[in-house]
């Protein structure tokens, strides 16, 4: 049944303005590690600048993402255990945010004039390193955010937060293609996007620090004191069992799995689009569209939020995913249409939308994961906060390292040819074109058949938290 009316948050379930931004503005770490460095740049700078092959760099991320995937459980587990005067998140947020931000820049600074086997032997190391650290940040900060509140309602505005400062973030990505592009960077005014990072990739790491370690430094763990400091350690395969057997987990993990591997596997594809078709092969102007595109998305996505939320709180999360799962076939009908070389910014109508309808994909997410929680520890009696979110972001970066890795191979199967440079064959352009539009709509159907076996619902939910309640009070 929906909900009348706006949502009434009693007070104790709130939570404060000032925390919801210092979590939220910690979101900045996922956006240069996975956003920036892995998305937009990977294949930038290293096809296009090193001129490494782009099927083996797909494969190189496909296997760093495996690593962070297979890592997240374990880490995950160690943060459900560690118990320090701090807490059990926030020292591992602070530590690895430092250390993150020291690796990050370092991915860039391999030679030119290296033999191949070198530069991809450098790459592997770092970017090994990197996703490394980034995981033990990321586990304990997500679980972090989970646990701030026990409220339905108050864990969609919490997320809601978390989504308005990642659109904010938007433009960086764009803005990162645009300043590695600079003249300014290369000689005889032309672009060097190789020089262009190693100097902006110093930024990149002072904003990883600073935004990554204010969650641990400035707000506290709300179930630490009553339950968790005082909750019975869990071996990993005993963990591992109990989330294995959670349904509910698995049909959110799965339906998310899709929906990431239908997007992510097409990101470059679009870039080169808007290098090579619409802007034949004018790698300073493409920068720019993309600058522009990123900034629309940021506005529109951004302007849509509260629409999102208000549907969240009147209705349920799940008709607000099936909304924003379904729109995503529009976007790509609208995109047929607007990718046209003779109006490069037609680009800008299915990125506003996109950001619009589909971008909001995270702000009901965590939140249900949250609510996953609820139901875990019903059958558990634990809160396993951090094994739950470990086994969802588990597939997560399962579908980003497939999405990633197919990415340059559904590049490379077009016959795309980096050494032709802007004169690419028409047929190869033509086959970058239909694979954009057409490869993530099959994908996406499947996320809808798990979408329609999710169960949770707000009244199921609200059932289990009075049982929660019942048996061991409130948190």
């Amino acid at each position: 049944m929906a909900s009348t009316g706006k949502a009434e948050i009693p007070p104790e379930d709130r939570i404060a303005v000032r925390d919801k931004c210092v979590v939220s503005l910690g979101n900045m770490v996922e956006v240069m590690v996975n956003w920036v460095i892995m998305g937009k740049l990977w294949l930038l700078v290293f096809n296009i600048g090193f001129g490494l092959s782009p099927a083996i760099l797909g494969w190189l991320l496909l296997g760093f993402k495996t690593w962070d995937a297979a890592v997240d459980p374990i880490i995950g587990n160690l943060s459900d255990n560690t118990r320090t005067r701090w807490g059990r998140r926030r020292p591992y947020i602070v530590v690895f945010a430092i250390i993150t931000g020291l690796v990050s820049p370092m991915l860039w600074f391999m030679g030119s004039d290296w033999s191949e086997f070198a530069q991809y032997a450098w790459i592997v190391v770092f970017g090994l390193l990197l996703y490394t650290s980034f995981s033990l940040w990321g586990m304990p900060y997500y679980s972090f955010m989970l646990e701030l509140t026990p409220n339905y309602d108050e864990r969609t505005r919490l997320c809601a937060y978390r989504t308005f400062f990642s659109k904010l973030t938007i433009p960086v990505g764009g803005l990162s293609v645009f300043l590695v592009s600079l003249p300014f960077f290369g000689e005889n005014g032309e672009s060097d996007v190789v020089n262009g990072v190693r100097h902006i990739s110093v930024l990149m790491a002072i904003l990883i620090i600073v935004f990554g370690t204010l969650p641990g430094v400035f707000v506290k763990e709300r179930y630490y004191e009553k339950a968790s400091s005082k909750a019975e350690k869990e071996s990993l395969l005993k963990s591992l069992r109990k989330t294995f057997s959670c349904k509910p987990l698995w049909l959110l993990c799965g339906m998310v799995f899709f929906n990431i591997l239908g997007t992510v596997s097409i990101v470059n594809l679009g870039t080169y689009l808007n290098l090579y078709l619409i802007n034949d092969g004018q790698l300073f102007d493409a920068s720019k569209i993309e600058l522009w595109k990123d900034v629309t998305m940021m506005a529109v996505g951004i302007a849509a939020l509260p629409a999102w939320v208000w549907l969240s709180e009147k209705s349920d999360k799940k008709l607000s995913m099936a909304i924003v799962l379904l729109s995503a076939f529009v976007g790509q009908w609208m995109a047929y249409y607007c990718i046209n070389p003779e109006y490069p910014y037609l680009q800008l109508i299915p990125a506003a939308f996109g950001s619009a309808i589909t971008g909001s994909l995270w702000l009901i997410v965590p939140s249900m994961t949250a609510d996953i929680a609820d139901y875990d520890e019903k059958h558990t009696g634990l809160r396993r906060e951090g094994s739950l979110n470990a086994v969802f972001s588990l597939s997560v970066h399962v579908a980003f390292a497939l999405g990633a890795g197919l990415s340059g191979v559904l590049i490379d199967m077009t016959g795309f040819d980096v050494d032709l440079g802007k004169e690419q064959p028409a047929e190869v352009l033509d086959a970058m074109f239909n694979t954009y539009i057409w490869f993530p709509i099959v994908i996406w159907i499947i996320s809808l058949v798990f979408l329609a076996l999710y169960q949770l619902d707000r009244n199921k939910l609200k059932d289990i938290r009075a049982e929660l309640e019942a048996r061991r009070g409130k948190l």
